[in-house]
C-alpha cells in the first residue's frame, strides 16, 4: 500500500460525509466494479434459483452476500490505490477471495449489523482472533453507529427497490391491474399454484441486490478509510510525502545541471573507495552490522517513550447487556412449537417473528423504565474509578509547572509589559491561568489540548466574569503568539487588575 498513489482526496470527514464519498467511488469506477460483480452474481443467482426454487434460492443468495461483497471490495481497494483491475483479472482473483475467513463470515459474523464497515479490516488487514477484536475496539468508536444505520438504510432501499420493480409491470401493463394479487399470494404460499409470482419476486430481489449492494460495500470502505485517516493522519502523511517527492525532484534537477567533469570525478572516487568498503563490510560481523543500523531500535524506543506518557495510560470499563439463558431458551421455543399440518404459511411465520420481536421490545422497554426510575430516585449512580492522574507539566505546548512560574505572575507580567515585551507578558498570564485552573479548580487538562480546548473546558468551571476574562486573555495570547498582533499599551493595566481579581491569590 503506497499512500502517495491514492486517487482519493483524504481528509477528516464526518461519518455520513464519508458515506457520500463511498457513493462517489462507485460512480468513478462503475465500469471495473459492475462488470465482474454482475458477471459473478447473475450466473450464481440463475443457478441457485433454477436448482433450489425461488424461495430457497433467494435465501441462499442472501446468505452468500459476503462472498460477492469481497469481490466488490477488492476492486474498490485496488482502484483507490491506482491499480484498477480489468474484469478478467478480478474474476481470476475470486477463488483466492473465497478462501480464508469466508467460513467465519458466513457463520459467526453473517448477522453483524456493521459488517460493511468491518469487512475491510477482515479482508484487507487479514487479522484474526484477539488481534481482530483489538483492532475493532480502535476503529469502531465514532463509526460503528453509522455503519449500523447504513446497513438498515441499505435493507430498506433493497426492499423498496424490490417492491418498485414488482409494481412497475403493473403500471406499464393495464391488464395486470385486474389481477387478484392477494389470491395469487395465498395460492403461492400454500403451494397450490401461481408459481410465476415466486419467480417474479425472486427476480426483482436479485436485480435490486445487483444494483444497490456495491454502493453499501463502497460506503463501508469509505468509512474505514475515513476512520484510519482520523487515527493515523493519512492526509498529513500524503502531503509530507508529496512534498518530499518534489524536493527530491528539484534536487535531482539541480544535480543534473552540474558539469560532466564533476560527475566523472564523483564516479572515479566511488570506484576507488568501493573495494575498501566491500572488504570492510565482509570483515564486519553481524553485531557490528546491527550496531551500524540503529534505526529500528531507535524507532522502538520512540514508540515506548510515547506509550509511557499519561495520555496512553488511561483505562475504561465498558459494560454490555446480553440475554439470559432462560430468555434465550424461551425465544428459541417460539420457533420449536408444533404447528398443525397444513397451517404453516408465510403469514404464520411472519406472525411468529412479529410476536418474538414485540416480546423482546416489551422486555427491553420495561428494563429501560426500571433503570430510568432508579436513576431518577438516586438509587443507581454510575461507578467512577478512583484514579488520580498526575497534573500535566505542559499544556498546548506551554510549561505550566509551579517551578516555571513566579510567585506573583501579575507583578512580573506588569514589569514585562512596561519593558515593551507584551507577548511575553501575555504568555506568562496565560500559563499562570492554566496552572490556577488545574490546581484550584481541578480542571482535567491534557498535554494535547489546544487553546480552544482549554477555553471550552474552563467555561463550565468559572463564573461568567472570570470566564469572560479568560476568553479575552486567550484571544489576546493567540493574536500575539501566532499573528504577532499585541494589544494596545493602555489596555495592560486593566488586564493585570482583572487577572489578579479572578486568578490572583485573593481570588
Amino acid at each position: 500500500m503506497r499512500l502517495e498513489d491514492l486517487r482519493v482526496e483524504l481528509r477528516p470527514r464526518s461519518p455520513w460525509e464519508a458515506v457520500d464519498l463511498g457513493l462517489v467511488l462507485v460512480r468513478a469506477w462503475r465500469g471495473p466494479l459492475y462488470s465482474p460483480w454482475l458477471a459473478t452474481l447473475l450466473p450464481a443467482a440463475a443457478a441457485a434459483l433454477w436448482l433450489l426454487g425461488p424461495l430457497r434460492g433467494v435465501l441462499l443468495l442472501w446468505w452468500l452476500k459476503p462472498l460477492f461483497d469481497r469481490l466488490a471490495l477488492d476492486v474498490l481497494s485496488r482502484s483507490v490505490f491506482g491499480e484498477t483491475p480489468r474484469t478478467g483479472e478480478s474474476l481470476r482473483r475470486l477463488p483466492r477471495l473465497a478462501t480464508g475467513w469466508l467460513l467465519d463470515a458466513l457463520l459467526l459474523h453473517r448477522l453483524d449489523p456493521a459488517r460493511c464497515f468491518r469487512l475491510p479490516t477482515w479482508q484487507l488487514e487479514g487479522l484474526r482472533g484477539s488481534r481482530r477484536r483489538a483492532r475493532a475496539r480502535v476503529l469502531d468508536p465514532g463509526s460503528v453507529g453509522t455503519a449500523v444505520g447504513l446497513t438498515l438504510t441499505g435493507l430498506a432501499l433493497e426492499l423498496g427497490t424490490t417492491a418498485a420493480l414488482l409494481v412497475l409491470p403493473a403500471l406499464l401493463t393495464p391488464g395486470w391491474v385486474d389481477l387478484d394479487w392477494g389470491q395469487a399470494w395465498e395460492l403461492w404460499t400454500k403451494g397450490q399454484g401461481a408459481a410465476w409470482l415466486g419467480w417474479l419476486v425472486a427476480g426483482a430481489w436479485v436485480l435490486a441486490v445487483a444494483l444497490l449492494e456495491p454502493f453499501q460495500v463502497a460506503a463501508g470502505f469509505a468509512l474505514y478509510l475515513n476512520r484510519r485517516t482520523q487515527l493515523e493522519g493519512w492526509d498529513l502523511e500524503i502531503a509530507f510525502r508529496r512534498l518530499a517527492t518534489r524536493v527530491r525532484a528539484a534536487d535531482e534537477r539541480r544535480r543534473g545541471e552540474r558539469g560532466a567533469g564533476r560527475s566523472a570525478a564523483l564516479l572515479l572516487g566511488l570506484a576507488l573507495l568501493l573495494p575498501a568498503a566491500v572488504s570492510r563490510a565482509q570483515e564486519a560481523g553481524p553485531a557490528e552490522a546491527a550496531a551500524a543500523s540503529p534505526l529500528e531500535s531507535e524507532a522502538e524506543r520512540a514508540v515506548e517513550r510515547i506509550l509511557a506518557t499519561p495520555e496512553f495510560d488511561r483505562e475504561a470499563s465498558v459494560r454490555r447487556w446480553r440475554l439470559s439463558e432462560r430468555l434465550t431458551d424461551w425465544l428459541e421455543g417460539l420457533f420449536e412449537r408444533e404447528v398443525p399440518t397444513g397451517s404453516f404459511t408465510a403469514g404464520a411465520l411472519f406472525a411468529r417473528l412479529a410476536e418474538a420481536v414485540l416480546w423482546v421490545a416489551t422486555i427491553l422497554f420495561g428494563i429501560w423504565l426500571i433503570v430510568l426510575g432508579l436513576r431518577r430516585a438516586g438509587l443507581l449512580l454510575p461507578r467512577r474509578r478512583k484514579k488520580k492522574d498526575a497534573s500535566p507539566r505542559f499544556v498546548a505546548g506551554l510549561d505550566i509547572s509551579p517551578e516555571s512560574l513566579p510567585d506573583d505572575p501579575a507583578a512580573e507580567a506588569r514589569r514585562l509589559w512596561a519593558e515593551g515585551r507584551r507577548t511575553q507578558a501575555l504568555g506568562l498570564l496565560y500559563r499562570a491561568s492554566l496552572a490556577r485552573l488545574v490546581d484550584r479548580h481541578g480542571l482535567d487538562l491534557r498535554e494535547s489540548f489546544t487553546e480552544r480546548d482549554c477555553l471550552a473546558a474552563a467555561s463550565g468551571r468559572l463564573t461568567p466574569e472570570a470566564a469572560g476574562h479568560f476568553r479575552e486573555l486567550t484571544l489576546g495570547w493567540q493574536a500575539a503568539a501566532y499573528a504577532h498582533r499585541t494589544p494596545p499599551e493602555e489596555s495592560g493595566e486593566g488586564l493585570f487588575v482583572a487577572w489578579t481579581r479572578h486568578f490572583g491569590e485573593a481570588a
